[in-house]
């Protein structure tokens, strides 16, 4: 799906929600929630693209009047079908999510924001900052899925991983400098609570739904049969884009990339350079990920001399 953030909707122009949230003016959101309504049941046939960009904007009222504490479906029924039917177009539940908050938000002065608050605005921009390299990581992770540990190409493709993963950090790095936790938890958080449509509660913008479980279901968390751990990914699941989503269930019940990694260095009579480097950086690599649990199998069967007990005991080859 293409981004939506180059894609207008609001009439008038999204200036005025945070003036109305400052004012905490109920009436002036249900009548703009309703007028949204009434434009978005006229769209038919809208592309994913338009779609996404309809839902943020009606998405940005649904939290406006959950901050305020009113459930938006009770004040404005009739949005209900319009939900569900740009859910279904876009492969998203019936409510905007992360993606539509942050990447399909447009930046300057049509940036859609609650109460228009500076730490709002960075804590969108660290979003933006975060989910290109975090995809990007989770693509090189199911490539790898497909590539043997000796192979030319294995080291590179974990370096790529490591890569992703240090930007990723970088944008985690831009909130804490640039979000007050006081304002997010005073000012911003209660914006992006769920609401509830049909009785279902749907969670609104959140951290939560950034596919990070991904990043660790491919190089281990495949293999858990954890209740809860399972349970916690199967419950963020539906918030991702439908391409990550269908890369997560096709590794669900499979062997993880590290129980492959281990299979084939375990087959060689003695590991041998290409193996201890593609191990070392993939126990790198997991380290960085914090998958501390992964560690230990990885370090014996290449390094059993070492200590397992302290990472800064065993040595790393690559990055």
């Amino acid at each position: 799906m293409a981004p939506a953030c180059s894609l207008g909707f609001y009439s008038p122009q999204p200036c005025q929600l945070p003036s109305l949230n400052r004012a905490a003016n109920v009436e002036a959101l249900v009548h703009l929630l309703q007028g949204l309504c009434e434009k978005a049941s006229r769209l038919e046939g809208a592309d994913p693209a338009r779609a996404a960009a309809v839902m943020r904007d009606l998405g940005m009222c649904l939290g406006s009047l959950e901050h305020h504490g009113y459930e938006p479906l009770e004040r404005v029924p009739q949005l209900e079908p319009v939900l569900r039917r740009l859910g279904e177009r876009t492969g998203l539940p019936p409510r905007d999510t992360l993606l539509h908050y942050s990447v399909w938000n447009p930046p300057g002065d049509r940036l859609r924001t609650y109460p228009g608050l500076p730490d709002e605005e960075q804590l969108i921009q660290s979003v933006r900052l975060a989910i290109p390299p975090l995809e990007s990581a989770i693509t090189r992770l199911a490539e790898l899925h497909e590539v043997p540990v000796r192979a030319p190409d294995f080291v590179p493709l974990c370096t790529q991983v490591l890569e992703g993963l240090r930007q990723l950090v970088e944008s985690i790095a831009h909130a804490h400098r640039h979000v007050s936790p006081h304002v997010f938890a005073t000012e911003l958080r209660s914006y992006y609570d769920p609401i509830l449509i049909g009785g279902t509660p749907y969670l609104g913008p959140g951290a939560v739904e950034m596919p990070l479980f991904v990043l660790e279901h491919l190089p281990w968390g495949s293999s858990s049969k954890e209740a809860r751990y399972l349970a916690f990914k199967e419950r963020y699941v539906p918030y991702i884009l439908p391409e990550l989503r269908a890369l997560y269930r096709r590794h669900v019940g499979r062997p993880s990339l590290v129980d492959r990694v281990l299979e084939e260095v375990h087959a060689l009579e003695e590991p041998d350079d290409a193996a201890r480097a593609g191990v070392d950086t993939l126990r790198w690599q997991t380290s960085a990920l914090g998958v501390n649990q992964a560690l230990p199998r990885l370090k014996r069967r290449c390094h059993p001399d070492t200590c397992l007990g302290d990472n800064r005991c065993h040595r790393v080859v690559g990055p």
